[in-house]
């Protein structure tokens, strides 16, 4: 979860905000105590200002999505120019596998880079956990076993802290049959180029 960097003092407090997965917009609430009615608020997301208004009581920011950054973010809200402020963690899981389309039979492999993250992830293929590596500097890569490629469509989904991204890859064979003939042969049963091996 995120964690309050600063919240000291009676006036107003700002609500704690749950780590998330890139692509959501993120919302801070304000809670301004009765003393202050039509309070000036003013609030930032790593250091740019978003949005002057004034406010009573409980105020909701919607932070959206563009204006957040993967990695840590900063949100700073000022009151009548007190500054209190908040962080929490943007993960944006990139999954980059090797080889789009692999030789059905052969390995392949995959990279997973979460920017700002540290620690174990569960890398799966097919809904079968393959490997736990470790983020070294935000990456990790793994090896994808041909025993866990199936022909057709594969999937790779990736866990970090109990978020999940996937992205899925592809496989060739070299088996020549009805339903691929002419991916190799012309009508007139020409080979049209190597059959890979």
């Amino acid at each position: 979860k995120g964690h309050i960097v600063e919240n000291n003092g009676p006036d107003f407090s700002v609500d704690d905000v749950d780590d998330m997965l890139a692509g959501n917009d993120a919302n801070v609430v304000v809670n301004i105590l009765p003393d202050y009615k039509d309070a000036d608020v003013i609030v930032k997301v790593n250091g740019n200002v978003i949005n002057e208004t004034t406010a009573s009581g409980a105020f909701e920011q919607v932070i959206s999505a563009g204006d957040l950054i993967a990695g840590e973010n900063t949100v700073e809200v000022s009151v009548y120019g007190i500054t209190k402020s908040i962080t929490f963690n943007v993960y944006e899981i990139i999954i980059d596998v090797e080889d789009k389309e692999v030789m059905l039979g052969n390995d392949n492999s995959v990279t997973v880079t979460i920017p700002g993250a540290a620690g174990d992830i569960v890398i799966k293929v097919n809904d079968v956990e393959i490997a736990t590596p470790t983020l070294i500097d935000g990456s990790a890569t793994a090896l994808i076993p041909a025993e866990n490629i199936v022909n057709g469509e594969n999937t790779v989904e990736v866990t970090y802290d109990g978020f999940t991204n996937s992205t899925t890859f592809n496989t060739i064979t070299n088996i020549v049959t009805k339903d691929n003939f002419f991916d190799f042969f012309t009508e007139d049963g020409e080979l049209k180029e190597e059959i890979p091996f």
